[in-house]
């Protein structure tokens, strides 16, 4: 299935014969679906990493809203709380939160930029970049995950359409901009140094950092899951994600072992 959950071990410990129970980590990818102004067309779902298969979806669906479209996830770490750009047919970009289990989202606030992918940093702070369409573009946002407000940080201005982030271990930002070729870049958010490094075939609509493998995951305009060499952009092919639209998100959420008991 496409959830990794921890796994309970038994082993002996000294000068008893009672198995104690050991715990294995692991995590489950989270993906959303564009929509594509089809509100039931908006999923969010679980992708198992290692086929692209999706299971347990559910419409995402906002209280007093119609959804069209779905922009946008990422997990925050500590809590894995699913945090996502929807647009509602106001319309209105809006940051929400998503129940996975049931797709019910709570909204925070109305974005004030057209935000098109979103990445949370180890801090815990969210970072937004926004599209092409929007006013500025291809520009970097940090988010207050309280009401939404954007704060400016600085302009990326590489590729073309298709803007898509995703924060690495290393403590570096990725970043992927274009259609037909899209380019791959390097953003270090503290000194705004940008570092260009390849180029691959294919919008890139989702990016996603597994903490597990220490792999980054993208998915495409085809809904193509893969992963990324980060030395040289090269994509690795996994799978299709069979959702019913393109896959907008890739979040990881990490399953953490309980603390033994004294």
């Amino acid at each position: 299935t496409a959830t990794f959950t921890p796994t309970p071990t038994a082993t002996a410990t000294a000068g008893s014969s009672t198995p104690t129970p050991t715990c294995t980590p692991g995590v489950t990818l989270y993906g959303i679906s564009n929509g594509f102004g089809t509100p039931e067309d908006n999923e969010i779902y679980q992708i198992d990493p290692a086929t692209g298969t999706i299971s347990n979806a559910h419409q995402v669906t906002l209280a007093g809203f119609t959804v069209g479209s779905s922009q946008a996830m990422a997990a925050r770490p500590g809590d894995g709380v699913l945090f996502a750009v929807i647009q509602t047919t106001e319309p209105a970009r809006r940051l929400v939160t998503i129940n996975p289990n049931t797709g019910v989202a709570t909204s925070i606030g109305v974005l004030t930029n057209q935000i098109s992918s979103l990445a949370f940093r180890s801090t815990g702070t969210l970072w937004a970049v926004s599209g092409d369409g929007g006013s500025p573009p291809e520009t970097l946002y940090t988010v207050n995950t309280s009401n939404a407000a954007l704060t400016l940080q600085f302009a990326l201005g590489n590729g073309a359409d298709g803007e898509t982030i995703a924060f690495h271990g290393n403590g570096l930002m990725y970043h992927s901009s274009g259609n037909a070729s899209a380019m791959f870049e390097s953003v270090n958010v503290d000194t705004q140094v940008v570092t260009p490094i390849g180029t691959a075939v294919g919008e890139m609509f989702a990016m996603g950092y597994n903490s597990t493998n220490g792999q980054l995951y993208g998915s495409d305009i085809s809904s193509t899951l893969f992963t990324i060499d980060i030395t040289t952009g090269a994509r690795t092919t996994i799978g299709f994600i069979n959702g019913p639209n393109d896959n907008r998100g890739l979040a990881f959420v990490s399953s953490v072992c309980p603390s033994p008991t004294p």
